[in-house]
């Protein structure tokens, strides 16, 4: 089985990896390029955005250049865990898109994989289904995720290696901040309060523990990390400045390319817009989830 190496810069040992593949299922935080193609280059609006919803590469793409990993990227912006759950669509022409499910199942499976014992299944979902249903959402997204492990499990019985992400505390995004409003319609604004926004977080990461907790016992033989994205955001209003950000708070353009911050003043911003991030910060959050797993992954490979 191959072995990869984490740099010693991302972890704190050098540690060995059973995989050499990273395969990636998630919405617009890990899509490089699908809805910039499926709008026929119209979103996002690239300049100021780079073909993804960032002004760079994303967390995906640096965190398989940093691990010497084949990138495999399903992502689509939108996207929702699973479309029977609550339907995604890319803004702001309203496309349909695969969800996380959706992904794996209509796109991924057919390929007839066969490295799913070599590959790390990343799934990566960052909110999109908390417009519908509120807190009800919680429970069944967390639920959904793990069920798109269950798919892959079932499906590729040599699928060992699986990551998922806590949600950041989505009260706390630029969205909320006076800035943006009116900007662009997104859902959180019209069906979510910050204080709601919060509280859902909260709840999908307490479902996600428990869900993931349970599954692990029942398959032992997988190892299962979940990355406290939570955590790592919450963190920079005290230690921004130690990672180079400057402002942890406000948004450097808007979602339909309009111009906040100077270019010059971008690689001291860690978000990009009112809901994603810079490229610098998922530069930083590709080395934290690498971080992580050399962690996890120390003295097993």
């Amino acid at each position: 089985m191959p072995m990869h190496r984490l740099p010693s810069v991302l972890a704190p040992a050098s540690i060995s990896l059973p995989f050499n593949r990273l395969v990636v299922f998630g919405d617009s935080y890990s899509d490089t390029g699908h809805n910039f193609n499926l709008t026929q280059g119209k979103f996002p609006p690239s300049p100021p955005y780079d073909k993804k919803y960032s002004n760079g590469p994303v967390w995906c793409e640096y965190l398989a250049k940093n691990l010497g990993l084949t990138l495999e990227n399903y992502a689509e912006g939108g996207a929702t865990t699973d479309n029977n759950f609550v339907q995604g669509h890319t803004s702001p022409a309203n496309l349909p898109v695969n969800g996380i499910y959706q992904q794996i199942q209509k796109v991924y499976l057919p390929t007839n994989p066969s490295t799913a014992s070599t590959a790390l299944y990343a799934l990566f979902s960052s909110g999109n289904d908390f417009h519908v249903d509120k807190l009800l959402s919680a429970n069944h997204s967390a639920l959904n995720l793990l069920r798109a492990v269950s798919l892959l499990r079932s499906s590729l019985p040599t699928a060992r290696h699986f990551l998922l992400f806590r949600s950041a505390d989505l009260g706390n995004l630029p969205y909320f901040h006076p800035q943006a409003a009116g900007l662009f319609h997104h859902p959180f604004r019209s069906t979510l309060e910050r204080g709601v926004a919060t509280t859902v977080s909260a709840r999908f990461n307490e479902n996600l523990n428990a869900y993931t907790r349970e599954y692990k016992q029942k398959n032992p033989e997988i190892e299962l990390t979940v990355f406290e994205t939570d955590k790592l955001f919450s963190g920079l209003d005290k230690q921004g400045e130690k990672h180079g950000f400057q402002n942890v708070k406000q948004q450097c353009v808007a979602l339909d390319g309009r111009r906040f911050v100077p270019q010059g003043e971008i690689a001291s911003h860690f978000y990009w817009d009112s809901v994603h991030v810079t490229t610098k910060g998922h530069e930083l959050l590709a080395g934290e989830v690498a971080k992580a797993l050399g962690e996890v992954y120390e003295g097993k490979a």
